[in-house]
């Protein structure tokens, strides 16, 4: 995704605009290679970004894929993934501090694709993370936009 915000000063005459554009460019990325998005760069002035601000976790090995459909939901999502194992797998929903909104267990699901549907009908607009463990070991993280 691509961040541009711009920024409109009225030097007190009217009230002062912000604008946040958001692209999906969907094309693979390194966490490494990650810039800060401001002209000021990092804490450190770096231009990198090491911390994150929200909780959740970040995972160079995630080899799972998610697939989130409607995205953005209203109601009812459905979640696909390639299950790896047939361990205990977990599938939480994060606000954008990692605090856990929703968790459900699956303690027997067979291996291969895997699709469950989740009812976010009571959650507030905003954006979400869902994220899938099996047998403790993160698979696979997707955003989801709730209307």
């Amino acid at each position: 995704e691509l961040v541009a915000l711009s920024y409109t000063n009225s030097f007190g005459q009217t009230t002062d605009s912000v604008y946040i554009n958001i692209y999906e460019l969907n094309v693979p990325y390194s966490y490494e290679k990650v810039l800060w998005g401001t002209y000021k760069g990092s804490n450190e002035r770096t231009g990198f970004v090491r911390d994150m601000i929200s909780n959740i976790p970040h995972n160079e090995t995630v080899t799972g894929k998610i697939t989130i459909s409607p995205n953005p939901v209203v109601d009812k999502l459905k979640i696909s993934w390639n299950n790896s194992s047939t361990a205990k797998t977990v599938v939480r929903i994060t606000d954008i501090t990692g605090r856990a909104i929703q968790s459900f267990d699956y303690p027997n699901l067979s291996g291969g694709e895997s699709t469950i549907e989740i009812d976010l009908s009571a959650m507030q607009s905003g954006c979400y993370f869902a994220i899938v463990e099996t047998a403790g070991k993160l698979s696979a993280v997707a955003k989801i936009i709730k209307r």
